[in-house]
């Protein structure tokens, strides 16, 4: 029985037995693949992870480039201004989820 990520005569589906898988879209080729970003994002240098273009102009950044600097609620502003650097205790991309466990 061929396993999921074949699909005929031995052709092997990169996109779904790669360990290193692409941020946003996958396209499989003949013996390889090409990762691609959504519209606004490109491509980093690893050829997997997609960047906020925006980020490059405005200082945005985020999953949907829909975040700035100014946003970073416990934290500071990268010096790349392309994330918040959070504060201890503290995560998330504006540095808004506490890492401490709730009391009962």
């Amino acid at each position: 029985m061929a396993s999921s990520a074949t699909v005929s005569q031995n052709y092997i589906d990169e996109c779904l037995v790669e360990t290193l898988g692409c941020e946003h879209y996958c396209v499989n080729t003949l013996g390889t693949y090409q990762c691609f970003c959504r519209v606004g994002f490109r491509l980093d240098q690893d050829q997997h992870s997609c960047i906020c273009e925006l980020q490059l102009y405005y200082g945005s950044f985020g999953n949907d480039c829909s975040v700035s600097c100014e946003d970073c609620v416990n934290g500071v502003c990268s010096k790349n201004r392309d994330r918040c650097d959070c504060s201890p205790g503290w995560t998330g991309t504006i540095c808004n989820e506490s890492l401490e466990s709730p009391v009962d």
